[in-house]
C-alpha cells in the first residue's frame, strides 16, 4: 500500500484535503484497512490542532479494491501566514501486516496548506495634503480585514486625474 503522491495541497478554506491510496500488485480477497496519521514530524511549518486535525485517519479498502482515499481535515483561521505544510504518513494494523506492505519510501507524503485568508487595508483618510516645502506627504493605511503574524507590505502609487491640478512628474512622483 502506498500514497499515490508524493506531494498533496488543498487550501484552508475547503476544510480538507483528499489524499488517495493505492494498493500495489494485486488485490486482497478480504477487505482490511489502513490508518493515515497527520503529525509534526519534521520539516513541518504548520502546527497540529491549530492548523490540520492530528487524529488519525482510516482508509478502508474493500475486497478486490485497489485504490482507497481519506479526507485529511485542515483547519481555517484568520491570521495571513502564508502557505504551510505537514506530513502524514502510512501504517498498517499488525493483523493484516502478513503479505501487505508499505514501502519506506511511498509510506509518508507531505501535505500543503495554501493560506486562503485575505487581508483588506484601507486609506484612513479620503483626501490627504501637504506642501511642497516639506518634499512629502504622510498617508496612512488601516487594517480592515484580517490579521498577519508576518509583516507585509502595502504599494500605493500616485496617480493623475482629470479633475486634480497636480501632474505627475512635475508636483509629485
Amino acid at each position: 500500500v502506498r500514497f499515490t503522491k508524493a506531494q498533496y495541497s488543498g487550501t484552508e478554506a475547503k476544510g480538507f484535503v483528499l489524499v488517495a491510496l493505492e494498493l500495489v500488485g494485486g488485490t486482497s480477497a478480504k477487505p482490511f484497512d489502513v490508518t493515515v496519521t497527520p503529525s509534526e514530524e519534521l520539516p513541518v511549518t504548520a502546527e497540529g490542532g491549530v492548523d490540520f486535525n492530528t487524529t488519525p485517519l482510516t482508509a478502508t479498502f474493500g475486497s478486490e479494491m485497489t485504490m482507497s482515499s481519506v479526507s485529511v481535515p485542515v483547519l481555517a483561521d484568520d491570521i495571513v501566514e502564508g502557505n504551510e505544510s505537514f506530513k502524514i504518513t502510512l501504517s498498517l494494523p499488525a493483523s493484516i501486516k502478513n503479505g501487505i506492505k508499505v514501502p519506506n519510501s511511498e509510506g509518508t507524503a507531505s501535505i500543503t496548506i495554501t493560506d486562503s485568508t485575505m487581508i483588506r487595508v484601507r486609506f484612513t483618510e479620503a483626501q490627504y495634503s501637504g506642501t511642497e516645502a516639506t518634499g512629502f506627504v504622510l498617508v496612512t493605511l488601516e487594517l480592515v480585514d484580517g490579521t498577519s503574524s508576518n509583516p507585509f507590505n502595502v504599494t500605493v502609487t500616485p496617480s493623475e486625474e482629470s479633475s486634480l491640478s497636480a501632474e505627475g512628474g512635475v508636483d509629485f512622483i
